[in-house]
């Protein structure tokens, strides 16, 4: 299943890899804020679309640096350094599940939908867990 999902988004990263970055950063800040992204060893600003829910830019603001290393928390079960964690229990639950229900909206999410939200909860767990 993991293997399905990680082959999934390495073809997209293929096929889409100047958006590929923005999408990362999306997962978790769910597209409002200006990210840099590495590409060949440039680094230029992508500016993802932009959300209209206030809520969610209000999520955005409270994960900040720390959204990509969550995205990579849930997509690829990299290791979330303690201070992410605390930033991710900090922006709240509700928070991390608004924006992981927005992403999985995301036409290259939609059919790993379990999956993404079985991982989330997972990156959740464990970060609630860290002692401060």
């Amino acid at each position: 299943h993991n293997k399905t999902l990680i082959i999934s988004m390495a073809r997209f990263k293929t096929q889409h890899s100047s958006l590929v970055g923005a999408v990362f950063a999306l997962g978790i800040l769910a597209g409002a804020a200006i990210v840099l992204v590495s590409h060949g060893g440039l680094a230029f600003t992508v500016a993802p679309p932009p959300t209209n829910n206030k809520f969610l830019r209000d999520c955005q603001i409270k994960i900040a640096t720390c959204g990509l290393e969550v995205f990579n928390g849930i997509f690829k079960s990299a290791p979330v350094s303690a201070n992410c964690c605390h930033r991710l229990v900090y922006m709240g639950k509700t928070c991390h599940d608004e924006l992981v229900k927005n992403l999985i909206s995301q036409p290259p999410f939609k059919g790993n939908q379990a999956q993404i939200l079985a991982s989330a909860q997972r990156t959740w767990d464990y970060c609630f867990s860290v002692p401060y």
